[in-house]
């Protein structure tokens, strides 16, 4: 998101975070709650003391967080804009975005932040509201504070808003926050604990192995905590969202991810990544339609590294982010399989295969020496213009000669689809249904029914 949270203490502007003693902290997480707690000694202003954060995710998708000091003052949190490798990430189409403002709007016990994108009507919120003794908000500076001592905890509820799901983003943002104040802390950490219990119990594998066994059940608890009930896929190392400043990237990790939750009985986890790319096919049909992609009318474009709202991300990352087109493929396969473990309807499903397989059979380029096609893809000989993604232009391979600076086994060909799809399918199909032992008769079968919709 295009927030950052400074938390700390005083009472300037911005809140001092003060200097942590590295022997004394220790932090824990419990796998079977979601609990995780941080122990701090710290020294802010005059004073040194204990401080005890206790914080997890609830089932709808709030965090929520208790601090513990063992000496009373005021401890605030400021909500503030991100760097812009961040920014770029959440609204995706890279630099852009990059100046914007953010700008607040009360509620009770609380604010709600909001971007200002010049460039887009999309906005992105977070709420935070308070609980506790002295709960103060400041709209103008974006904090929101509570006092904290011996047996007198703050409590802190954080929760995110979209206009990709919501009209209207802060309303729903304020009102997720304030719902989640009103149900109390030892509430939401039960019904978290409960949540968690549920996972755990969805299946049961025997690992004799001890230390295999530890890494099974870490990387569970890793898909629960970082997929669980998101409403956007994680980033790109599956469940790490670290990789590419935590942009969406369907390439093999969340693939993978993907089919473990399915193998581990987790439907309901692995859903929650299959719905995005299912609510995000208008945005990825619009990206097809820019003149720089070339891709036929009908295309859907998801790309390598995508921004929350699904476009393509220019930067961070390399060419492949924005022009591969096998992550498509991926998202495919994850909406069939997601649809077929869970007995749903596959409409939607092969909508969506129909239109990325349309994307990719575009820019397939025939190799003599294969004697079949491959993708014209980042490591393709064809030159390209990382300036030219916005605002377009047609590029060499999107129906042009590609430029063979090695050898003559690359030639160009004219991809319309109108003539070159069902050869290149053909082509394709044969490959597949012959890696994968098929005989003759049964690529063939592949073969016709192939041509038989592109004839249609």
């Amino acid at each position: 998101m295009p927030f950052q949270l400074n938390g700390g203490y005083g009472t300037s502007a911005s809140p001092d975070p003060g200097a942590i003693d590295g022997s004394a902290w220790k932090q824990t997480v419990d796998v079977r709650t979601g609990l995780m707690t941080t122990a701090l000694r710290l020294t802010a202003g005059a004073q040194t003391f204990d401080s005890r954060r206790s914080a997890f995710v609830n089932p709808d998708g709030v965090l929520v967080m208790k601090v513990e000091d063992s000496v009373s003052h005021t401890f605030k949190l400021q909500v503030g804009r991100t760097t812009n490798a961040d920014a770029d990430v959440a609204s995706g189409y890279g630099a852009i975005y990059d100046n914007y403002a953010i700008s607040y709007a009360s509620m009770t016990d609380g604010l709600v932040a909001k971007n200002d994108y010049a460039g887009t009507t999309e906005r992105m919120t977070l709420a935070v509201a308070a609980s506790g003794q002295g709960v103060s908000v400041d709209t103008a500076g974006g904090t929101i504070s509570a006092t904290v001592g011996p047996g007198q905890p703050a409590y802190f509820y954080f929760a995110p808003g979209s206009s990709l799901k919501d009209a209207d983003p802060v309303a729903a943002a304020a009102s997720k926050a304030q719902t989640a104040v009103g149900g109390g802390y030892a509430n939401h950490a039960g019904a978290t604990a409960a949540w968690w219990d549920d996972f755990w119990g969805k299946s049961k594998v025997d690992i004799p192995d001890l230390g295999m066994a530890n890494w099974y059940i870490r990387s569970l608890y890793y898909h629960g905590a970082m997929i669980g009930n998101s409403e956007v896929p994680p980033g790109a190392y599956g469940t790490n969202p670290d990789g590419f400043d935590g942009a969406v990237l369907p390439e093999f990790d969340l693939v993978y991810s993907h089919f473990a939750m399915l193998y581990s009985n987790h439907a309901d986890v692995s859903e929650a990544m299959t719905d995005w790319y299912e609510r995000m096919l208008p945005n990825a049909e619009a990206v097809a339609d820019e003149p720089y992609y070339g891709y036929p009318s009908g295309s859907a474009k998801y790309a390598w590294l995508m921004g929350y709202n699904a476009k393509p991300i220019q930067n961070p990352g390399l060419e492949q982010g924005w022009r591969s087109d096998f992550p498509g493929g991926n998202v495919a396969a994850m909406v069939l399989t997601q649809k077929t473990f869970t007995n749903a309807d596959l409409t939607s499903a092969k909508e969506l295969l129909q239109k990325v397989t349309k994307a990719q059979l575009a820019h397939q380029v025939y190799f003599d020496k294969w004697q079949g096609y491959a993708h014209s893809g980042v490591w393709s000989p064809t030159p390209w213009d990382p300036n030219a993604l916005h605002p377009g232009g047609r590029q060499p391979e999107h129906g042009g000669d590609l430029v063979d600076s090695s050898g003559p086994e690359v030639r160009g060909v004219e991809c319309d689809l109108g003539r070159a799809a069902p050869a290149i399918a053909r082509s394709v199909l044969v490959q597949f249904a012959d890696g994968r032992g098929h005989d003759a008769a049964g690529a063939a079968v592949l073969v016709d029914a192939d041509a038989r919709y592109h004839d249609a």
